[in-house]
């Protein structure tokens, strides 16, 4: 982590701190070791001891966005979760509040999970708690692995193989790079039971026997920033199938 973020982050933590709070952590590529100062978002997942008020949640949406507190990469992904809500792996998004935020990224809030609109995808919240409750390393509160509950292998498969329906349907708009090392990371999570950063993931995918030449061109790619115009539609959808596979 660089100089920036790290000071990103400790003003977040101090903003968020107070009784109600039990934990900050980090989740994505900060907590995966493959954070790209300027490029990488900012992922962060909060644990607090009760549900939000409305005031509460205005509030903290207007002390962490980008316009009060300047995000020094690509953006700040923050979600927010009651932690007796998420102490067990489930698929359900049941968060309490969302913010999207950066100077690279759409200003965007949900202050419920009702609000998430489905055709965006449900996944991504099962999908990142699994990796808090693995990776996840805490700013302030206790262990990670102590109030985010991992999946269950079967409901891990369902919510990765959703995510990979979804990427496959969405494709022609993705950043290449992302899309496909993004699917690695899924398929070596479930082949292998660990989430990795998406450089390691795509080196462990063309491992388990994934396309090289379509792996290393998105490894590539992430290493120097160039933007690549092939479409990573094939790539998800082979991952898809191999692991829709019984």
């Amino acid at each position: 982590m660089d100089t920036a973020a790290q000071r990103y982050l400790d003003e977040l933590v101090a903003r968020a701190r107070g009784p109600n709070l039990l934990g900050v952590y980090l989740t994505g590529s900060l907590a995966l070791d493959d954070y790209l100062p300027g490029r990488s978002d900012i992922d962060v997942a909060m644990a607090v001891r009760r549900s939000m008020t409305a005031a509460e949640k205005h509030a903290m949406v207007e002390s962490l966005r980008h316009s009060a507190l300047r995000c020094p990469t690509r953006g700040l992904e923050l979600v927010v979760y009651r932690a007796d809500a998420v102490g067990h792996g489930l698929l359900a998004p049941a968060f309490e509040l969302e913010l999207n935020d950066g100077p690279h990224m759409s200003y965007h809030v949900n202050y419920a999970a009702a609000e998430r609109d489905p055709a965006d995808g449900l996944f991504w919240y099962a999908l990142d708690r699994d990796i808090v409750a693995q990776r996840g390393v805490a700013l302030v509160g206790p262990p990670a692995r102590e109030v985010f509950g991992r999946l269950t292998e079967s409901d891990l498969r369902a919510a990765v193989v959703d995510s990979l329906r979804w990427h496959a349907e969405h494709s022609a708009g993705l950043d290449y790079s992302n899309a496909v090392l993004n699917a690695c990371r899924s398929l070596v999570r479930v082949e292998t039971g660990q989430w990795l950063g998406k450089s390691l993931a795509g080196q462990r995918a063309i491992a388990l026997g994934a396309p090289k030449e379509v792996v290393e061109s998105a490894l590539e790619q992430r290493r120097t920033g160039s933007e690549a115009g092939a479409d990573a539609g094939p790539f998800i959808r082979y991952a898809h199938a191999r692991l829709e596979s019984p």
